[in-house]
């Protein structure tokens, strides 16, 4: 039986001191709307709930406040408060179907150094931009679950030209960037740079254009092998070799364009935390301008990348050709020499949808300072994938790559450092329920195997999505 209200203890809210209200209302989740209701209460919530540093943090998400936003950054009343918000956050819920926010009167926030948004378009995050009026003094960016299908804005490096004082870059689109036109990153002739101070850049689930021209190609070179049997003279075999150059031509005509593209790698001596990708239309050059650059200029101790394919090999595309097969031979060498380089460092690494090959199992032992590795499968890898009934060509090398970071060890020493480390394998749920039916697991499960496979001491976590 729950007591009467005669027992319970009476607070009082009003015999709080000053701070301890501050601290209170700081986590009413940076609401105007809240706030102004606070300062309703009485003289002394009114003072508090007006302080400048209870105001850093504002939260714009409830659209049926629209006219209440609008009067709240104009208004005199509320000047000083507005002019002391220091991370602005701007979000509205997931869209079936997208339609532009209206513009807010913002040029008041006259001091921000972050700005988050979320379920936004490119479109809508640029007038944002220009509303506040200008970018020179924002530290931080953080935009997540960018709209994909809104074709107003294009993604592109040349958004970031005029963030001099830029620190923290996220950038991520819907739905792992897999639908609509916006993740696209076109082509640039122009060699680019991104803010010298910039310790933290994550841009994840954009694609490339050079790699729908990559996938033509290797189509092509596919379609020329299969009627290399037809040949039987000196003349179509000339000419069959010319139209093998002409492709391969063309395809180092994208790598030349991929690498001015990826230029800002060079620039970015201070960074530390990097998350990149897609990666799928990445040659040898590229991850070594890219990756390699980066290792060695930097201190890089937190890595993510988004989708390989090993230029599509898991497709069984161009196998024939020898010219592909020896850049796909180059790429994973190249990808080996970017994580040597970054063994000493690397603590943190994230690989999502990304085909572990060669080059990360060649390294894999000198990986000693790993402590979390998180890897993850997610539905749209699928289209990556021969035939997604076969797990050996991604579950293969996935179990040869961690056993080798983390095998049985009877040192004390490292068994004591390995207590620290943890996996997380994230798999899409029918790709699990494949790999699991599959033969080659019996009697063990995925995880089964890998668990007798490595320490004991080693965190290990499957989780299905």
């Amino acid at each position: 039986m729950l007591p009467s209200d005669a027992h319970l203890p009476q607070v009082q809210s009003f015999n709080l001191n000053d701070d301890c209200l501050e601290a209170v209302f700081k986590y009413c989740g940076g609401c105007p709307w809240i706030l102004c209701q606070l300062s309703q209460v009485n003289r002394k919530w009114h003072e508090i709930a007006r302080r400048p540093s209870v105001w850093r943090y504002l939260v714009l998400d409830k659209w049926s406040l629209y006219i209440y936003y609008k009067r709240l950054l104009v208004s005199p009343h509320w000047h000083q408060q507005i002019l002391a918000v220091d991370t602005l956050v701007i979000r509205k819920s997931y869209e079936t179907r997208h339609g532009h926010l209206s513009a807010l009167p913002l040029q008041r926030i006259a001091k921000l150094s972050r700005l988050v948004t979320k379920n936004l378009c490119l479109y809508e995050i640029l007038r944002i931009l220009k509303q506040l009026g200008g970018c020179q003094r924002l530290r931080a960016l953080d935009w997540t679950n960018i709209e994909t299908w809104c074709h107003s804005q294009q993604f592109t490096f040349d958004l970031f030209n005029d963030f001099d004082q830029l620190q923290h870059l996220r950038i991520r689109f819907q739905k792992d960037g897999a639908n609509g036109f916006a993740p696209f990153c076109a082509r640039t002739s122009i060699p680019r740079t991104l803010p010298a101070n910039l310790s933290d850049l994550c841009i994840t689930c954009v694609r490339d254009l050079e790699h729908v021209e990559q996938r033509s190609i290797l189509e092509s070179l596919d379609s020329l092998y299969l009627r290399l049997n037809e040949i039987y003279n000196d003349d179509d075999m000339d000419d069959f070799r010319q139209r093998e150059r002409d492709l391969i031509a063309r395809w180092q005509d994208i790598e030349q364009a991929l690498l001015i593209k990826y230029s800002y790698a060079a620039s970015l001596p201070a960074l530390q935390h990097f998350e990149i990708g897609f990666c799928y239309a990445w040659t040898a050059a590229v991850w070594r301008q890219v990756l390699l650059t980066m290792a060695q200029n930097t201190s890089i101790f937190h890595l993510g990348l988004y989708g390989w394919d090993q230029l599509m090999r898991l497709q069984g595309t161009a196998l024939r050709c020898s010219e592909m097969e020896q850049i796909r031979i180059e790429a994973e060498q190249s990808i080996a020499e970017c994580f040597l380089e970054m063994a000493p460092r690397l603590r943190y690494l994230e690989l999502i949808d990304f085909s572990i090959g060669l080059g990360l199992l060649q390294t894999a032992h000198h990986l000693t300072a790993l402590q979390h590795v998180h890897i993850r499968y997610s539905s749209s890898f699928k289209k990556n994938l021969r035939d997604s009934n076969d797990p050996y060509p991604i579950t293969g090398p996935l179990i040869d790559f961690i056993t080798i970071l983390f095998c049985k060890n009877e040192n004390a020493s490292i068994r004591e450092q390995r207590r620290n480390c943890s996996i997380i394998i994230t798999v899409d749920g029918e790709l699990q329920n494949n790999w699991e039916n599959d033969s080659c697991f019996f009697p063990k499960s995925l995880l089964g195997t890998i668990r007798s496979a490595i320490d004991d001491t080693v965190v290990l976590k499957f989780n299905v999505i």
